[in-house]
């Protein structure tokens, strides 16, 4: 699980250190999937845009942010994030719904979603908004 500054010189950091701790996170089923947002600051101010991502829990309770942005991973430019690293400006997009529950019937795991939001960040084309909506169009599945 990668996290990355937002210097030139990226920094990556991990909960999760080891291969087999990562496989077991990538393998867990998802329960739920909620999609966030949080004002994208740019230039020492307000841009106007946003970054958004998927808070999922796991079969496990555990609570994780999948989302995508240029040079966030090391191999991939999705990442996933325990949630307890999110800051206090991640909203949900739609706090009415609540979070999307997974139908237990089509199980989806960790690793469906990384895979749904995608490999490739192209911004405008396919960055966190296309990522986020992908995640959520397959958790509604």
């Amino acid at each position: 699980m990668g996290v990355s500054s937002s210097s030139s010189a990226v920094a990556h950091s991990y909960d999760i250190p080891d291969q087999r701790g990562l496989t077991n996170l990538y393998n867990q089923q998802v329960v739920s999937v909620e999609h966030m947002t949080r004002p994208l600051d740019s230039f020492g101010g307000k841009s106007g845009f946003s970054h958004e991502g998927n808070i999922v829990t796991t079969a496990d309770r555990g609570r994780y942010l999948i989302h995508k942005g240029g040079n966030y991973g090391i191999s991939y430019n999705t990442v996933v994030v325990d949630a307890k690293h999110m800051g206090s400006r991640w909203k949900p997009v739609n706090p009415c719904a609540g979070p999307v529950r997974v139908d237990p019937a089509k199980p989806i795991t960790v690793s469906d979603l990384v895979k749904e939001s995608g490999t490739v960040y192209i911004p405008l084309i396919n960055d966190c908004t296309h990522g986020a909506k992908r995640v959520q169009k397959l958790a509604n599945k």
